[in-house]
Parts: C-alpha cells; structure tokens; sequence
C-alpha cells in the first residue's frame, strides 16, 4: 500500500482541458507527498521497535550479568569474612601470620587495602569528631565571651559601687570575677621630704623659665641639709623674681624699692636674710610655720636654721614665684599648648578605636558572607537529594564534607584523588582477555593521572595556606605597628605635656581615693601613695608589691582602670629602676664658688628711691666677683669694711665728723675729719677676739649720728616711746605714701614738701628712732646689714640732692 502505482500518473480525462489536466497533476505529487511520509512512519516506527527489542535483551543480558557478578561478589565478601574471621581468631591465639592464609594474591591485596582503607576511615571519624568537639568548645567559648562583654558593657563603674554591681550579677550565676584585694604599703616617708620634692620639681618647671640654672633632687636636698653659699644664692635668686614683680605692680610701695636697693647693693650678699623675713612677715595671709621660719632668719643666721624650717620657706617662696605675672603669662601658653596636645591625643585614640571597629566590622561580614555561602550550598544539596530521591536514585551519594568549618583541611582530600572501589575491579567477563588488560592498564594510567593531579593539587594547597599565612601576618604587622605608632605618639605627647606641667599629676587613684606618684622631682627608686583622709605618705620600691598591685587594680572602676592604664604604660621604667639605689643625700656637698645668679634679670631697670634706673644683674649678688658669705666673722668683717668706705665717701663729700656732744661743745670747728671714727673701727678689726654685733652697732649709731647732725633735720615730731609687733619698722620703711604719685599731678605744697624731703636723712624723728631702735634691737649680722644699707641710701640721696644744689649756686 505504500508502494507509488505509475498508471495513476496517466490522465484518463480530455487531454484538451487544460484545467482539468493541471489537477491531475497536482494530485499526483500530493499523493506521492503523502505517500512518503507514511513510509517515512513506517520505517522509523520499526526501527524504535527493533531498538526497543534490543535494549529489552541487553538490559536481561545486563541484569543477569549483574545478577551474576553480584553473586560472585557476595561469594568473595563470605570469602573474606570467613578469611578474616580465621585471621581474627589466629591473632587472638598467638599466630601473627594471618596475613597469608590465603594465597590468593588478589584477595590478599584486597584484604590488605580494606584494612588500610578502614584504617583511614576510621582515623578520619576520630579526626572528625574531635573538630567538631572543638568547633562546639569554641562557639561555647565565643557564646561565653559574648556574655560577659555584653554584662562589661556596663562597666566602667564608680570604684566603691563595682562590688555591689558584681554582687548582683553574681546572684545571677553569671561568671564574673569579684575585684582582688589591694596590697598595703608599709613604708612611711617623711612629710618634709615631700614638700622638698614639691620644690625641687617646681625649681625644675619654672628655673629655666626664671634664668635659674638646672638643678637636681640630690643638690637641693644637700644644700637645705647643709646650709652654705649655694642656698643662700637660691634664695636670692627666688627673692629677686619676686622683688621685680614688687616692683612693677602698680602700688610700687617704697619698702619694696628699699629691699631692691639692699639686695642690688653691696650689702645683698649679708643683709639678704632681713630683707626675706621681712618680705615674708610684711606679706598677710601667712601661714604659722612659714612666720615661725622668718622670725628664726632673724634671731639666729641662716646656717643655724632647721631643715625643715628652710624647706617651708622654699615652699613659701615658690608659691609666690607661681603667682608673679611672667609665670601666669607662661602657665597661660602652657595651658593652651596642653589643650592642643589633649586634642591631639583623643584624636589619635578615636581613630585607633575607629580603625579598630572597621576591622572587627569587616570581620564579621566576612564570617556572614561564608555563612551565608555555606547555608546556600546545603540549601542546594538538599535540592538535589530530594531530585535524586524524585528519581529513584542513591541520595546518600551525595556528601556534605565541603560544608566543613575548614575547607582547606578537608580529611576526603586524599580520597578524592583516588579510584572509587566499584572502578577497580573488573565488571566485564573474565574470559575476555584483551578486556581485562585494557582494564589493568586504564587503572595504572588513572592512577598515575590522579597521583598528578593530587600532587598539583597539595602544592596549589600549601601555597594558598602560605599566601593566606603571609596575608594574615601582614594584617597583623599592620595592626601592630599601628599600635606601636599610636603608642609612640601618647609617649611623645605625654613628654611635651610633662614639659608643659600645670601642677603635678598622679598616675592615678584606686577604689579607696589613695593617689600614687612616681618621679616626683626625678625620684624614680620607690612609688609614692598619699592617703585621701590624713594626707600620709607612704612608699613601696619592691617588684613583688608591684605586681600585687597591677593584679589587684580592676580595669572595670573608673579610677583604678586610669591607673593601671598608667602604669602598665610606665612599667618597664618602674622596674628598671626600682632594681637602682638611690641618690646620697647624706654627704656634705662641695662649697659652690660663685652665687649663682639671676641672668634673666641683667636686664631689667631698678627704680630706687630718687627714681633712678639701675640694672637688676646684680640683684642677687654685688658684683661679678662677690660671693655669699659663710661665716659669721667674715661677715661682721664685711661690714666694718663697707662703713669704712661709707666713712670716707662722707669725708670726701666734706661731711666733717661730728656728734651730739661735740656739736654742742666749743671746740666743734676743730674737728679732725672722720679719722677718729675710722681709728675706732680700726681698732675693732684689730681686735684678737674679733668683731661683734654691739661693736658694729654702736660704730653704726655714732656715724649716723655724725650724718644726722651734718643734714637739715626734720620737724620735731612727737617719738612713740617703745616698740610694739614692730612698729618702728614698718614706721621706717612705709613712711610715706604720696610718692608713687607723678609729680605734675601734685599741688604746689606737696611739690614742695616733696623736694623738702630730698634734702632730709630723714623724712621724720620718728622715721629716725624707729632706724635706730631697729639697730639695738638687732640679734643678726644681716639685720645689722639691712639698717646700713638703708642709711647708705638716704645718705646717698641727700648727699646727691645738696651737690646739685651748690652746683646751681655756683
């Protein structure tokens, strides 16, 4: 039927019409069309038939080749099991030659793979099983971690609450550890040597800032235990800043043009220790040590003062530097300057904790990301087991050992390289000779290939792992010399603070208020505690109590976690230097050459009483070449020299020496001069027992005397008789108060009670009798001095004023 029958294509019909023949054509080919493509069924039909029978005989074929290759399997398996049972039960009795009870040596083979095989699968249960024990132990470690960051969150707390807080949560049964006990210090340190540090440390912030020169805990402490030239020139020094800042305050009160006379005089180096007790017992507001200390200056010489007495006036004095104008203008640029600084350091600090977030941020998005991976890839698995499963497939073929936690560390990575179990033996017929080479010879070939390729891949492996360490230990380089230059700027930022100190910082407080200290005035041997209640002074130089302390200190208070900060910071140079012995204190220094002078000051003009300028260089010392004096006798001899030089500068000025008894007698005119005085004092040098204090006071009255009776004296006022809390003192040396006043704003009476006084010694009889009761009354060679130099001075003045006068007339 699908066969074409050519007399179809004959046309039967009149050949004349022509649409007629043209139909029979077009049904021909249709037909033909029609009839091909039935045959084209037919054949593919049968031959998907053909096909089918095939498969159907192959797959019989297959199965029952299977059938019987799985028989045969089993056959080996009971084989085995029967061989290894024997092997079992000759090992348990002794024999170790289990081994070759069969000579099968394929069996053997096998036998001896199997073992190795369980071997390795029974260590890569072991290995598997212990990282997941440690996975577990290490996110309860983390879960643990977590907790106790989020109950630290809430620290730091006030020191004396942090008990009571932890005491609560403990209540919780949260781990949290109670703050360990602080350790006690036992060794008591004496009050004066830490005022004494308070000073030299106070010498060492403003001494450059003054024109001071540079000096040590050990010197200070040796010249206020043995007093000489080098403490009498600190002192001076300090009692010169503060006479200039007198000075130029706008009161200008004449004692205080008086005292800067004395100490730019000659007389500066014996009279110095007056003019600081009475700069000190003229100040209000003074505490009773430091009065005490002034009142010793003046009853007995500074040598014989006690250490303590000088340490308070060192103190005294200090506190008063700190309060001039230059300090304040300097402490003002200093506080300006620590603020830049302050802002520098919590600039850094911030972006170190910043840098320090951005990095644990990273972090954690990172670990998302691959747990994110991983939950994609099981997600995917799980699609595929339940495809395989749709399908009637093994879906136990599929493994999850790429979702390890380590990936790289996979323990399958040596079987993945290896040829599946079911691929190494034979499955086609054995008789077939060729086949079974062919087979021997792939398995060779295949695992030469995957030796390559596991060997490539172990390689590949080592060098990520390297790569990833490399990488890793850069980050941490990075990390750490981020830190290390974060922490080389603090140090570099802590030592300009320490250059720019507003007062002496601790490093820092505990949970009971107590303050430590450490390099106090250079002192780096011991750590110094302060108790908050009675103000004691307590030490420790001991590493073991050092590292009770740092265990004890809790970093979750506020104030002891500033404190262990300090100290772990500083704790190598604490322990390097505790292991060093302390400065000699005991010793006697060596005597200091010159008096150190004030540089700073060489400048600076003096505004004496007759408003003369003179330079304050010498404020501290006479001259370049004048030193402190250290002896009582040398002193004394000092000044019957300088009422020599007065004696003969008032005859040369043709002041004829003249007293009371002689002004009244007849023979006045026939007066020889000062010789008479000068032979006096002559004779009290000579003297082999030496001068004394009443000699020099009674050669002093009688030239004054002389000088008085010389000079147009003052009205006769009315002379208070005694002396009460040292009236006549501050009689003498605040007399006046109209002449700070200038001069164009005075009225005609004042101007001319002014230019009056010029021409006076002194300004009134009580002025007067209040010099002269200070000079009986005087119990030390400087307060000797002090009444000289203040009649120097008028006699100065006076003497200058009547010169001009008889220039004028002439």
């Amino acid at each position: 039927e699908l066969i074409w029958n050519p007399e179809l294509e004959t046309f039967t019909g009149d050949e004349y019409d022509r649409k007629a023949v043209m139909g029979h054509r077009k049904w021909v080919e249709t037909e033909k069309a029609r009839m091909a493509h039935e045959a084209d069924l037919y054949v593919k039909q049968h031959k998907q038939a053909e096909k089918k029978a095939k498969l159907a005989s192959k797959a019989q074929l297959q199965k029952a080749t299977g059938e019987l290759y799985a028989a045969r399997e089993q056959l080996k398996k009971a084989q085995k099991v029967l061989v290894k049972a024997e092997s079992i039960s000759l090992i348990k009795s002794g024999d170790f030659s289990a081994i070759q009870l069969t000579k099968d040596k394929d069996l053997q083979r096998e036998l001896e793979r199997e073992r190795v095989l369980a071997e390795k699968k029974m260590k890569r249960e072991e290995e598997k099983e212990q990282n997941r024990l440690k996975r577990e132990k290490e996110m309860e470690e983390r879960r643990r971690l977590k907790e106790i960051a989020n109950l630290e969150r809430r620290f730091p707390l006030e020191d004396k609450l942090l008990v009571e807080e932890i005491n609560k949560l403990r209540e919780k049964d949260l781990p949290i550890d109670l703050p360990r006990d602080l350790p006690e210090v036992h060794d008591a340190v004496d009050s004066s040597f830490v005022k004494l540090c308070e000073v030299a440390t106070c010498l060492f912030i403003f001494g450059k800032m003054l024109g001071m020169q540079p000096l040590k805990f050990h010197e200070l402490a040796e010249m206020v235990k043995l007093p000489g030239p080098a403490l009498a020139g600190l002192y001076r020094d300090l009692l010169s800043v503060l006479l200039l800042d007198g000075s130029q305050h706008p009161s200008g009160l004449r004692r205080i043009r008086r005292w800067i006379y004395t100490m730019t005089s000659e007389w500066g180096c014996v009279a110095w220790p007056d003019v600081l007790a009475r700069y000190i017992l003229t100040k209000p507001g003074v505490g009773d040590m430091v009065k005490s200390a002034a009142c010793q200056l003046q009853e007995k010489e500074y040598q014989k003062i006690s250490y303590e007495d000088h340490v308070e006036l060192l103190r005294f004095l200090l506190d008063d530097v700190v309060e001039t104008r230059l300090v304040h203008e300097e402490i003002d640029r200093w506080q300006e300057e620590r603020e830049d600084f302050i802002s520098q350091k919590r600039e850094a600090r911030m972006d170190l904790n910043r840098k320090r977030r951005e990095r644990a941020e990273a972090e954690k998005e990172k670990r998302r990301k691959i747990e994110e991976e991983k939950k994609k890839k099981k997600e995917e698995i799980l699609r595929l087991m339940e495809e395989a499963r749709d399908r009637g497939e093994d879906a136990t073929a599929i493994k999850f050992d790429h979702l390890d936690d380590n990936d790289e560390d996979d323990e399958d990575d040596e079987e993945r390289f290896q040829i599946p179990e079911e691929k190494l033996e034979y499955q086609g017929d054995p008789m077939d000779r060729k086949a079974v080479l062919a087979h021997r010879k792939w398995v060779e070939a295949e695992k030469t290939r995957l030796s390559r390729e596991y060997e490539v891949y172990i390689k590949e492996k080592h060098k990520r792992q390297r790569e990833e360490q490399i990488r890793l230990k850069e980050e941490q380089k990075a990390i750490e010399e981020e830190e290390s230059t974060h922490d080389r700027m603090q140090d570099a930022l802590d030592r300009e603070l320490d250059k720019r100190p507003i007062r002496l910082a601790p490093l820092g407080l505990d949970r009971n208020k107590v303050k430590y200290y450490w390099n106090m005035a250079g002192q780096k041997t011991a750590i110094y505690a302060q108790s908050p209640e009675t103000g004691d002074w307590k030490c420790f130089s001991d590493e073991k109590t050092l590292d009770d302390l740092l265990g004890s200190l809790d970093s979750r208070g506020k104030r002891e976690s500033i404190l262990l900060e300090n100290m772990q910071r500083k704790q190598a140079s604490i322990r390097s230097s505790f292991g060093k012995e302390g400065e000699d204190v005991t010793s006697k220094p060596a005597r200091s050459e010159r008096t150190r002078s004030s540089s700073r000051l060489a400048s600076v003009p003096n505004y004496s009483e007759n408003g003369s300028g003179r330079n304050l260089g010498t404020l501290s010392s006479s001259s370049t070449e004048s030193d402190v004096l250290d002896c009582e006798q040398d002193s004394l001899e000092f000044l019957g020299h300088e009422l020599e030089s007065i004696a003969i500068t008032a005859d040369k000025c043709n002041v004829p020496y003249v007293v009371a008894s002689e002004a009244a007698g007849d023979d006045a005119t026939d007066n020889p001069g000062w010789k008479p005085w000068l032979l006096k004092m002559k004779a009290a040098l000579k003297d082999e027992e030496g001068l004394s204090i009443q000699s020099i006071e009674t050669l002093l009255l009688d030239m004054e005397d002389a000088i008085w009776n010389n000079f147009p004296n003052a009205e006769d006022d009315f002379v208070a008789s005694g002396k009460i809390n040292g009236d006549f003192a501050e009689m003498m040396d605040n007399s006046s108060s109209d002449e700070e006043i200038d001069e164009r704003s005075l009225e005609g009476y004042a101007k001319m009670k002014r230019k009056m006084r010029n021409k006076l010694l002194w300004f009134s009889n009580q002025e007067r009798e209040a010099w002269k009761q200070l000079v009986t009354d005087s119990k030390t060679v400087s307060q000797v001095g002090y009444c000289a130099a203040v009649l120097e001075q008028r006699f100065t003045i006076v003497q200058r004023t009547m010169s001009k006068k008889k220039g004028a007339r002439r």
